[in-house]
């Protein structure tokens, strides 16, 4: 029995000291304690820069496939610190687009939200929840979410309710 046990010991060795890379490479959480790591994950989605909220918490401005969006932070402490939650959100400078449409859009779709500012201006919102940390997997699952919103609100609300123009018109 134990020439059979030290004949298996350098396989367990390789084993166990073969994995720990893998438990080294493991998603770290994102979570809202570093603003400048999620600024980092958004910046592979296009343009982020930090910057600060009316409420003094941190804030993120960024854009993605030509569309400016706000990365808010909440739920933070006294000192805009450790923040639990990230609303997203993009408005359009748009005054054409209808209540209908946006009615629609907001039936059709599950994540994000649509509704008129009260100058009739489209604004886009979705929320991602940070408390307790997400991995970097879920957080980038989050932001391809909400770049194909944006890029579906744009494409299939505000400019198609576009209207035409007379320079724009080909006989």
């Amino acid at each position: 029995m134990a020439f059979s046990m030290c004949r298996w010991l350098p396989l367990v060795a390789i084993l166990v000291t073969s994995s720990a890379p893998a438990l080294a490479a493991a998603p770290a959480l994102v979570d809202g304690t570093d603003p400048a790591v999620v600024m980092e994950l958004m910046r592979g989605y296009g343009s982020a820069r930090p910057d600060k909220g009316q409420d003094g918490n941190p804030m993120i401005r960024g854009r993605i496939d030509g569309n400016g969006f706000s990365a808010f932070f909440y739920d933070c402490d006294g000192d805009g610190a450790n923040c639990g939650s990230i609303g997203l959100s993009a408005y359009f400078d748009r005054t054409d687009v209808s209540l209908d449409a946006i009615n629609g859009w907001n039936r059709a779709n599950r994540f994000g939200r649509v509704y008129l500012r009260d100058d009739g201006k489209p604004v886009i919102e979705m929320d991602i929840e940070l408390a307790g940390g997400i991995t970097a997997d879920n957080f980038e699952a989050a932001m391809d979410r909400w770049s194909a919103i944006l890029q579906d609100f744009d494409n299939n609300v505000v400019n198609a309710e576009r209207q035409p123009e007379a320079g724009d018109v080909t006989p």
